[in-house]
């Protein structure tokens, strides 16, 4: 197996980036769901009484913790290095953009929305849409006018991460090919590589965390995991918990309408950050780019994020930017007690009429407080709830709900607010 040019066709602008030429040994399910089985635990000592050499489960006094590092980042507050990290958001909200985006600062040593970057090799693992990455990749370049070569690899092949086989298969590739200063893996998405798996399964879920460990205890590459959203976006990630709770960070990638802008707008915000602070959301817009015609004379365009400084966006939410008629319909909202609120419980609890009710939801849903999951029923932002947490959270308390306190300085009627401190929301690692 070797690293190869990215062989595409001449409209192709991306002859700097290669391309990982892997071929999985287990393309299928049986075998990708086949359990990987511990190793046999060895005695303190081997057959002739001499100490055993296997350290795995070395003893560590306090004093040895002393010494060890801190965290260290590939993007401060984001991407720990030698860690696991999940970004996902709802299908089509930008996800792979902005994976993508980090994947290739870092690989060109470019600065990340404003945040310095640990520069190194990526590998990016396009589980799907093999064709459009080509475009995505020739955007970038084309905006940033920045060098990747030699520092980005993509495998055009899902590979399986329940399948021992594949994971190791990688794991040789990366060695073999000789990749220099190997940093980061990208997996996208989760969901094609994990083939045979059961999404709300935690053993299944467990398995797989499993093998991205190993693979970045055997490359020291941090990996990143691009995967979905439920249908209820606040809910977190599709499937078992045992995700969220097996990472050292959570990324949400929330899209969001704005009458005013005609990028698409999107919140890249912090869910979870195991050893760190959460650093508050950044605002950023998916803006389209022309590229060169394809070989056929077909236009063709992608798109690029670029950052948004909130304080200036137009319809941000900013504190202040709520007058009083937002603030008696977020009230009312609230009191209801439940994440999601039918139209009909919402305006009982309003006491005015449902135009009325209609206009101030409109207005909630363009600056961001509110989302529409489905007809006639509705669910406060991932940015009202990252805003949240971000003010309650206690430091050095993670593990312990946390009442709710208003945000962006929304003043609460007293018969809301005590509806609020009885709606918690888990801060549990």
């Amino acid at each position: 197996m070797s690293i190869h040019q990215y062989a595409g066709s001449s409209e192709s602008t991306t002859s700097t980036a290669h391309v990982l030429a892997f071929e999985t040994a287990s393309a299928v399910a049986p075998a990708l769901a086949a359990k990987v089985g511990p190793k046999p635990a060895q005695p303190a000592n081997g057959p002739s009484g001499e100490p055993n050499e296997d350290r795995r489960f070395r003893l560590y006094s306090d004093t040895d913790l002393e010494a060890f590092p801190d965290p260290e980042y590939l993007i401060e507050g984001y991407i720990e290095e030698r860690g696991l990290t999940v970004v996902y958001g709802p299908s089509g909200g930008g996800k792979t953009f902005c994976v993508l985006d980090m994947a290739m600062s870092i690989a060109s040593n470019t600065a990340w929305m404003g945040k310095q970057v640990k520069p190194g090799a990526v590998i990016y693992v396009v589980g799907e849409g093999t064709v459009g990455i080509k475009k995505r990749v020739a955007a970038w370049k084309q905006t940033h006018q920045a060098s990747v070569e030699g520092n980005l690899f993509f495998v055009r092949t899902a590979v399986q991460l329940l399948s021992q086989i594949d994971v190791n298969t990688l794991i040789s590739e990366i060695r073999q090919s000789g990749v220099k200063n190997p940093v980061l893996v990208v997996f996208d998405t989760l969901a094609t590589s994990f083939v045979g798996g059961d999404e709300n399964s935690s053993q299944d879920m467990g398995r797989m965390l499993a093998m991205a460990r190993e693979l970045y205890g055997q490359t020291g590459t941090a990996v990143v995991l691009v995967h979905h959203t439920g249908k209820v976006t606040s809910a977190g990630e599709r499937g078992s918990n045992a995700l969220h709770a097996g990472v050292e960070a959570s990324i949400l990638i929330q899209p969001e309408n704005s009458s005013a802008d005609e990028r698409q707008r999107l919140q890249i915000i912090s869910k979870k950050l195991k050893d760190d602070e959460k650093p508050r959301p950044l605002f950023g817009a998916l803006r389209q780019v022309s590229l060169p015609p394809s070989a056929k004379g077909k236009p063709q365009t992608s798109c690029v994020l670029e950052g948004i400084d909130a304080t200036r966006a137009e319809g941000a939410v900013t504190r202040g930017a709520v007058d009083a008629d937002l603030r008696a319909a977020l009230d009312a909202f609230v009191k209801c007690g439940s994440p999601i609120v039918k139209t009909r419980d919402w305006q009982h609890a309003f006491g005015q009429s449902a135009e009325t009710l209609n206009r101030r939801i409109g207005s909630l849903v363009e600056k961001g407080f509110v989302n529409r999951v489905q007809k006639g029923q509705y669910e406060l932002t991932a940015l009202y709830q990252s805003t949240v947490t971000n003010d309650s959270r206690p430091a050095g308390n993670a593990g312990h709900h946390q009442s709710q306190s208003p945000p962006f300085g929304v003043t609460l009627t007293a018969e809301a607010r005590e509806a609020l401190e009885h709606t918690t929301i888990d801060l549990a690692a």
